[in-house]
């Protein structure tokens, strides 16, 4: 994930201090996961709400946006994995079947 996240803003320009904080953040979750807590890094006002399909979608189209943003292979390779990884742990498969393709 801490590579998807350099990636990320590698293509955006993103500050370094935002950088540093994501970093922070998931290590303090991987953290409290290691040590069996059931808190989390975040207090649950700025936890995600469970996405629904068209917001997978957009967090999916945004991944390749950022993907086109980079220019070298092996990253555009790298952000293609998170995608598909972030597409298999959101259930977008299992979202599409469950609902069934929107008519126009």
């Amino acid at each position: 994930m801490e590579a998807g996240v350099k990636l990320i803003a590698k293509a955006w320009g993103v500050p370094r201090e935002s950088l540093q904080a994501s970093l922070e953040l998931i290590e303090g979750e991987r953290q409290l996961l290691r040590s069996g807590s059931s808190e989390d890094a975040l207090p649950n006002s700025e936890l995600l709400k469970p996405y629904d399909g068209k917001m997978i979608a957009e967090l999916l189209w945004g991944l390749f946006e950022t993907t086109a943003r980079l220019e070298d292979a092996q990253d555009r390779a790298a952000m293609h994995k998170l995608a598909l990884l972030m597409a298999e742990s959101l259930n977008l498969d299992s979202w599409i079947a469950e609902c069934g393709l929107s008519k126009p």
